[in-house]
């Protein structure tokens, strides 16, 4: 009798230990909250969190003002996700840099909640939001993911526009840092920060010469010569909008920094978050 009432005492604990396992395993993290700005806009918030995506509505109106200012149509469709941790920004976007906060693809942005920001301030987060979704739009403008890929647009034009849509100029290192770079878009500096800056007042001086259309222009061209299977797209397309080439449009650049010293490092202080 006393073995048969021990035997069913291990027995019941056995069991419940096998319960309290099960009980300590961890759940999965909560689904995120998904609402719809417009008909062709949807935002996906951290459960934990929601507020963290609060930056988008406020700041999507403007966003798309200054996509629509430079002749783009507003993206359609785009989800844009926040993500409240790294692990889930890297996880969702493949993107390992410590520097980077969003990232955008053809129909898609993510981003890191701004409490992850250098610079969370409401000029920062309508600035982040403009940039990202312009990315979607020049993509999408192309007609096609496949299209979009075979317009091989170079870093310069790609971040440079997206910069200056943003108006992201007090982020850039002044154009004095970047004038001692030879052939700066074709051969693009190491340093991220020296290669935005130059990216930036290239596009700027685009802008200033010949207005706010000339992204639109440009990539409409590209996307002609994409269409007709050009193998130089954008060379054919600056060649066709704007009489120039790459290695011109540089020396042009150049030629209006105000300060001629060749200086090569940034200082240290000129941090681009992505």
């Amino acid at each position: 009798m006393t073995t048969r009432t021990t035997r069913r005492v291990f027995v019941v604990g056995s069991a419940s230990g096998a319960v309290l396992s099960a009980c300590a395993t961890p759940r999965p993290a909560p689904a995120p909250r998904l609402s719809r700005l417009r008909p062709t806009v949807t935002v996906s918030a951290p459960a934990r969190r929601p507020d963290a995506a609060g930056f988008v509505a406020a700041h999507l109106d403007a966003a798309l003002a200054a996509i629509a200012g430079h002749g783009l149509s507003a993206p359609r469709p785009v989800l844009i996700a926040v993500h409240d941790t790294v692990d889930e920004f890297v996880a969702a976007t493949g993107q390992t840099a410590p520097w980077m906060r969003a990232y955008a693809q053809y129909a898609r942005v993510d981003f890191l909640a701004p409490r992850f920001w250098s610079d969370p301030g409401q000029h920062a987060r309508r600035e982040k939001l403009t940039h990202e979704l312009w990315h979607v739009s020049t993509f999408q403008c192309f007609g096609t993911r496949e299209h979009a890929v075979q317009a091989h647009l170079p870093f310069w034009l790609r971040e440079g526009s997206a910069s200056v849509v943003a108006g992201q100029v007090r982020r850039r290192a002044p154009l004095a840092l970047v004038r001692g770079l030879d052939d700066a878009l074709r051969a693009p500096p190491t340093d991220h920060r020296l290669r935005y800056a130059a990216a930036h007042h290239t596009c700027a001086h685009l802008v200033q010469r010949h207005g706010d259309d000339v992204f639109a222009r440009l990539f409409a061209a590209t996307g002609d010569a994409v269409r007709g299977r050009d193998p130089h797209p954008l060379s054919r397309a600056l060649e066709g909008v704007l009489s120039t080439s790459e290695k011109e449009l540089w020396r042009e650049v150049v030629e209006r920094s105000p300060n001629r010293a060749k200086i090569r490092q940034p200082q240290p202080s000129w941090l681009v978050r992505y």
